[in-house]
């Protein structure tokens, strides 16, 4: 998301909601997701659209193992948060 700066410029916005299971951050999200606008991204909601227990460790690793740099010296990251 960009956000918009005085004189036209552009400035990146990053948001990252922490918090434990239950406390609200998926609510946040979905609120300022519509109020900026900006594109909500939920690792969980991916999963058990895909069918994946959200449970299964196994699983979970296995697929967000796929989010790694696929070529040496590339930067990559992918944080997911370890909840339902």
């Amino acid at each position: 998301m960009r956000a918009s700066m005085p004189g036209g410029e552009t400035k990146a916005l990053l948001i990252v909601l922490c918090g434990l299971p239950g406390s609200g951050k998926t609510t946040l999200a979905r609120r300022l997701a519509a109020e900026l606008p900006a594109v909500r991204l939920c690792p969980d909601e991916w999963l058990a659209k895909l069918g994946v227990d959200l449970y299964d460790e196994g699983a979970r690793e296995r697929l967000e193992g796929q989010f790694e740099a696929p070529y040496p010296g590339e930067r990559a990251l992918f944080d997911a948060p370890r909840s339902p």
